[in-house]
């Protein structure tokens, strides 16, 4: 009886039975071109993965692999481009939105524009109204780059020195009132030269009240911004009215 388990066609069906349910469930990870999310980070961990082509609204990428191309749906992961611009050789790409198309513009790809931040090659970003877009200036000219939700950017421009601005939106121009690019906003806060900040009520634009007069300032979203300016005891307020006056 025990002699039969060690005929060639019941070994060769414990080894291939194994094989066949592991092949199933890596064809279930690709199942219509998907990828799972977690098996999408894992390959970007591995180095299996060279490009993230991201849509308009950041919900699902176009991923290229040592396999072939996949499309992942993302969830809302905070940590997702801290990993991705981690990973070497891995181009990462924002597609523009209808209106928004850059194809008559030079453009970087946002793993390229950090690269050059930290270089120390970026001068100025200038954010548009809604945070997706930024035009930015190198040593080699000015670029358009499509923006991830990525909540390090901030962080990455300011420990850089990069001259940051956002453009005001619509009935929101401040042409009429000096204005302050906001990392300079952040450096008189830090120095103590900034006594009180008034946010209007969406928080994308404040009056700062300096000592050398008041200013306003276009806001990006920076989750850090209420910390640093408690951190200095700076007079806070939000007025609804402020876009008017």
């Amino acid at each position: 009886m025990n002699k039969q388990w060690l005929r060639p066609d019941v070994l060769l069906a414990i080894v291939v039975i194994p094989l066949a349910i592991a092949c199933s469930s890596q064809q279930a990870l690709t199942q219509k071109g998907y990828l799972r999310y977690d098996e999408f980070i894992k390959q970007v961990e591995t180095g299996e993965v060279t490009k993230v082509i991201l849509n308009s609204d950041r919900t699902q990428a176009r991923v290229k692999t040592n396999n072939g191309e996949y499309r992942v749906n993302l969830p809302n992961d905070p940590g997702l481009m801290e990993i991705l611009t981690k990973a070497k050789g891995l181009d990462i790409v924002v597609e523009p939105s209808g209106d928004k198309d850059l194809t008559q513009e030079r453009y970087l790809s946002y793993n390229e524009f950090i690269k050059q931040v930290k270089n120390g090659e970026v001068t100025k970003v200038i954010l548009n109204s809604d945070r997706t877009q930024a035009k930015v200036q190198t040593r080699s000219g000015w670029y358009r780059v499509n923006l991830p939700n990525d909540p390090n950017l901030l962080e990455i421009l300011t420990a850089k020195d990069v001259d940051i601005a956002v453009e005001p939106s619509g009935d929101k121009e401040l042409t009429p009132e000096r204005s302050l690019s906001y990392d300079k906003f952040i450096k008189q806060v830090k120095n103590g030269e900034v006594t009180k900040v008034i946010l209007n009520s969406d928080r994308t634009q404040a009056r700062a009240q300096t000592q050398s007069g008041r200013y306003r300032v276009n806001l990006p979203n920076d989750p850090n911004l209420l910390e640093i300016l408690t951190a200095k005891d700076v007079d806070i307020a939000i007025d609804s009215s402020l876009e008017s006056n």
